[in-house]
């Protein structure tokens, strides 16, 4: 009678045993789990992307981009001109007669830029310009999907004057009048009686690059978006070149050339 008792002890024990090895492994798979979760990539998760315009959320439109070859990324034409107020029109602003899907042209107060699908070319001209057109060269060519026209990130910022910048987030867009607005600041802060010269439409556009062409007392001059002086405030004009990334300067009413030359 005793020795049966015994054994059924020694059953218990290692029952009672077994129990706290399986609550250990499962503790231990517990935490291996939760380890690996906290580990994998993000990019496993859903990222709801958006679009912000001068620090506003919008709703990203469907088919705002695609991605291309080599993870370029394309954004699409008539969907930024909806964002930025902009007119789309198809065809090209040459020949406006036509209603040529491989081509479109867009609209703006200050500036008119069209696209041609399979070219990486743009030409820009002044609202009802009639031949006074720039060209500029993107990396990519535009491309046409689903009967829309696509530009590379490049494409975009030339086309529409603005800054982006592109993550697993979405896209953050700054206009060229955010720039402009945020540039007095700076400058009413650290300098008096100086002012933007915002009366001519390619020195805004500076901005983009990041200078500041200024007036001090009827004379001219360029900053950095630090505030550094690039150009001395000594001309008695100024004006930049987008094509050509350079400053004309006038000084005496006497033009007196390139100034400056940062190529990007």
């Amino acid at each position: 009678m005793e020795l049966y008792d015994e054994e059924k002890v020694t059953q218990k024990n290692n029952k009672n045993q077994y129990l706290k090895m399986g609550l250990v492994v499962a503790v231990i798979l517990l935490f291996m789990f939760i380890v690996v979760a906290l580990v994998l990539p993000k990019g496993n998760q859903v990222v709801t992307q958006v679009i912000k315009i001068d620090g506003t959320s919008k709703q990203m439109p469907t088919n705002f981009y695609v991605t291309g070859e080599n993870n370029t990324i394309y954004i699409s034409i008539e969907e930024v001109a909806k964002l930025l107020g902009y007119s789309y029109l198809r065809g090209e602003y040459i020949d406006r007669y036509t209603e040529d899907v491989t081509k479109c042209y867009v609209e703006g107060e200050e500036e008119v830029c069209s696209y041609i699908a399979g070219n990486n070319t743009i030409y820009k001209c002044t609202p009802n310009s009639t031949g006074e057109y720039e060209y500029y060269y993107i990396k990519d060519n535009v491309v046409s999907y689903d009967n829309k026209l696509y530009a590379n990130i490049e494409g975009i910022q030339t086309g529409f004057n603005v800054q982006i910048q592109y993550d697993q987030t979405g896209f953050t867009i700054r206009t060229l009048q955010n720039l402009l607005d945020s540039s007095k600041e700076m400058l009413t802060k650290e300098y008096t009686n100086t002012v933007i010269d915002e009366a001519k439409f390619q020195n805004k556009k500076a901005l983009l690059k990041g200078f500041i062409v200024f007036n001090t007392n009827g004379k001219y001059g360029v900053l950095n978006m630090d505030g550094d002086v690039i150009i001395g405030v000594k001309y008695d004009d100024i004006t930049y070149s987008e094509n050509t990334n350079e400053f004309y300067v006038k000084s005496e009413n006497k033009s007196r050339g390139i100034v400056y030359n940062r190529r990007n």
